[in-house]
């Protein structure tokens, strides 16, 4: 009975030991984070490639004090910047960015609101390498936004948002674009999207 009451004794407390170590914060990653620059510096997304390299994004003027990398960052696994990521050029401060897609061909698909920001206004695609992919026309309106990217199996490109046209058709909150970023007009044919005429329709998430 004693020989029972200490191994049960010993595997709770190792459960416990375990549980607590689990929450722990790492103070080894990220060492240097976003900022400074605004008060409202935000990380909106982030994505783990296949590299095991970090992509985060959001709104901040810097990232671990490096004033060329606005908005989007790549980091090391051990979440130091990785400056061989190319920066964005021309990114004015008032500019957002709420979602991010890796493409399999390792592509990045960014959506927010950016306006005339490299000339895109609420998606770009970069790169693999952080530049930009001249390839792919953003064909939304002056302040649209876009919140939510998925990218389907077949490469096309569904997007969520605050918008209600794409590419001069109508289009509310849902809409899916074709490989070059033009607008697929086979998806949403017979209907519109979403509605409910309260100023404020919009999609935040696509799985």
């Amino acid at each position: 009975m004693r020989y029972f009451y200490i191994l049960f004794s010993s595997i709770f407390l190792y459960a416990n030991i375990a549980n607590a170590q689990s929450g722990i914060l790492d103070t080894t990653f990220n060492y240097g984070g976003s900022g400074p620059g605004v008060s409202d510096n935000t990380i909106n997304a982030i994505s783990v490639i296949s590299s095991g390299k970090i992509l985060v994004a959001g709104h901040f003027l810097s990232f671990n004090g490096n004033p060329n990398y606005k908005a989007i960052a790549r980091l090391n696994a051990d979440g130091g910047l990785d400056t061989s990521f190319i920066a964005l050029p021309d990114w004015k401060d008032n500019s957002y960015i709420y979602a991010l897609a890796v493409q399999q061909d390792g592509k990045i698909i960014v959506g927010g609101q950016f306006p005339n920001n490299n000339g895109a206004k609420a998606i770009i695609r970069l790169n693999a390498d952080g530049s930009i992919d001249n390839t792919f026309t953003d064909k939304s309106a002056m302040y649209n936004s876009i919140n939510s990217i998925a990218i389907q199996a077949d490469g096309k490109i569904l997007i969520g948002g605050k918008f209600s046209q794409y590419d001069g058709v109508g289009r509310s909150g849902i809409a899916r674009l074709n490989t070059d970023g033009t607008l697929d007009t086979s998806f949403l044919s017979n209907i519109i999207g979403i509605g409910g005429n309260t100023g404020y329709e919009q999609v935040n998430t696509l799985h």
